[in-house]
């Protein structure tokens, strides 16, 4: 089957992209050369991985019809991800850097950063980041990591719905439904890495249904080395579906991710990192005790936040109902043992940016399709909505709520659409109908109104140069006035060592990309690092600190780079 062996290709390809950077890096080989050797293995084995595929055409109108509108989904937001430069805050801050590091070194060992998420964070969506830059000679492609990613998912989706027994027309329904998820249409054209999660634990939950422990295993090793939370997620969806898969599971974890869980033992200790981005557990990402009373509160801000609407007065009664509901069992709804430091839990609302958008009407779908399973009693529907329960409860057990984690929840998001999928399968045709229109007329604002990389309004991406989209996220801290003095001045310098200080403000990508395009041979070095990665500093002789958010911006005093603010 052409879908099937697509899904096995592309995870065999991310793979291949894990191992060999790992290798070449230890080498200090990873440069163009290398990895275009590597990529035409890739491309050989597709070749050979296609041979004798015999591509089927579909005789039922309405397959064809549901196809032809995921496919130009997937489409236009292929168009914004090839227009816009990677460009939300956290690409800036640590997604994107951490190539420019590797790059540099021809390496991913660990270096000097203020911002530990840079080197400490599970890496691979970054790695296939690195091997595009390469290959490229910059970030044009950055965002088609995301975008192939959810093409690879709504396959593996339409497979799992076929392995629970669907049509083909429930197999359509189920990519359909993934296709059309307000976040997943906004994260599929940047640099988040839950799009790539989700296609990995969908496609192990596709080779657990079908028995295959190695692909299972090699699914669940490449899922905990792109995100953290995949250990929340993967471990019981392979423990409901296929426990037998357990040991080579665990044995995948350690092989892809050994050189990495050392790297962070010499860092921190621990084979995850610090709990915290800079080391001193002010920002720790988990809760600070551990009992039910952090995972009822988490549950309801969480569950409340997929309820927003448009509606403002709608969005304060979900507001209040959780407030509510909060009191009535003793509980703070901002307990900051509980809640994400200086955030507050405010009203739901409807956004079009991929850190919080919701997805509350194909949520709501999702409970009617777990009650309708739970009604048939069917075993395997209602083993995924277990594991998937499972994930959602740990996810709000161990982590603090923050109010930009909606977009955490793509992967269970993506894996539950089979299940609505299917049951739509089942119902009659006019209802199928009326529900797809619905969906697609509901991903219509995010496929074109991003608010960081819009195709519509006054603001859209044509009318704006390729260096204003790198600071379509950042608006928030009116900072353009000052990265617009520091590229100027570093234009007119013709110092290619900069040293940067993020300290304060971690978004140091924009320098770093449009320098590098003007003077692809310039080299950026941290300075003014305080936590333990400090031992990876080495020898540098910058002629200009860039200081974010400092007073003073810009210093081209090379005998003031190690001076503090």
């Amino acid at each position: 089957m052409v879908r099937e062996r697509l899904v096995e290709l592309g995870l065999a390809t991310v793979l291949a992209v894990a191992l060999s950077t790992e290798l070449l890096g230890a080498l200090h080989w990873l440069a163009r050369p290398a990895v275009a050797l590597v990529w035409t293995g890739i491309a050989a084995f597709w070749v050979w991985g296609l041979r004798r595929l015999r591509l089927q055409l579909e005789r039922d109108w309405v397959v064809v019809g549901i196809t032809g509108a995921v496919a130009g989904l997937w489409l236009v937001e292929g168009l914004t991800a090839i227009v816009s430069p990677p460009n939300s805050s956290d690409a800036m801050a640590y997604h994107m850097p951490r190539v420019v590091y590797w790059i540099q070194q021809r390496s991913v060992e660990f270096f000097a950063t203020p911002y530990l998420n840079q080197i400490m964070l599970q890496p691979l969506h970054e790695y296939l980041l690195l091997h595009f830059q390469l290959l490229s000679g910059g970030d044009r492609f950055a965002n088609c990591v995301a975008w192939l990613a959810m093409g690879g998912t709504m396959m593996a989706a339409s497979l799992v719905a076929k392995a629970l027994g669907a049509t083909g027309r429930g197999q359509a329904l189920a990519a359909f439904c993934m296709a059309t998820l307000p976040n997943g249409v906004l994260q599929a054209s940047g640099v988040k890495n839950e799009a790539l999660l989700s296609f990995l634990l969908v496609s192990l939950v596709y080779f657990a249904l079908i028995e295959r422990k190695w692909a299972v295993a090699v699914a669940c090793g490449l899922a905990c080395f792109t995100k953290g939370t995949a250990y929340l997620f993967a471990g019981p969806l392979v423990l409901l579906l296929l426990p037998r898969a357990i040991p080579q599971a665990a044995l995948l974890v350690l092989v892809v991710n050994g050189a990495f869980f050392m790297r962070n033992v010499d860092l921190s200790g621990s084979p995850l990192g610090f709990d915290s981005a800079q080391a001193d557990g002010k920002y720790r990402w988990r809760n600070e005790y551990l009992s039910w009373q952090p995972l009822a509160s988490n549950l309801m801000r969480h569950l409340s936040e997929q309820l927003g609407g448009r509606n403002e007065d709608w969005n304060q009664r979900v507001y209040r109902t959780t407030i509510w509901a909060h009191e009535l069992i003793g509980l703070r709804a901002n307990d900051a043992a509980t809640t994400w430091p200086h955030t507050e839990y405010v009203a739901p609302r409807s956004a079009n940016h991929e850190t919080d958008a919701n997805n509350r009407w194909h949520f709501g779908l999702l409970l009617v399709a777990a009650g309708y399973f739970a009604w048939r009693r069917e075993k395997l529907p209602l083993l995924i909505l277990g594991a998937m329960v499972i994930g959602v409860a740990s996810f709000c057990f161990y982590l603090k709520w923050q109010p930009f984690m909606l977009r955490m929840w793509l992967p269970l998001f993506s894996l539950g659409m089979v299940m609505v999928g299917v049951m739509l399968s089942r119902q009659h045709l006019l209802l199928q109908a009326g529900l797809c229109v619905f969906l697609l007329d509901g991903s219509r604002l995010p496929l074109l109104k991003n608010w960081v990389r819009p195709l519509r309004g006054p603001e859209n991406m044509f009318g704006l140069t390729r260096e204003d989209l790198y600071y379509n996220d950042m608006r928030t801290w009116n900072v353009r006035k000052q990265y617009d003095e520091v590229m100027r001045q570093l234009r007119e310098s013709s110092c290619r060592e900069i040293a940067m200080d993020i300290t304060y403000f971690q978004l140091e990508y924009p320098i770093q990309a449009l320098l590098l395009k003007e003077h692809p041979e310039t080299r950026f070095v941290h300075v003014n690092t305080q936590n333990p990665s400090k031992k990876y500093e080495k020898p540098s002789q910058p002629c200009a600190l860039v200081c974010l958010a400092c007073d003073q911006w810009l210093e081209l005093d090379s005998a003031k780079i190690h001076q503090t603010r």
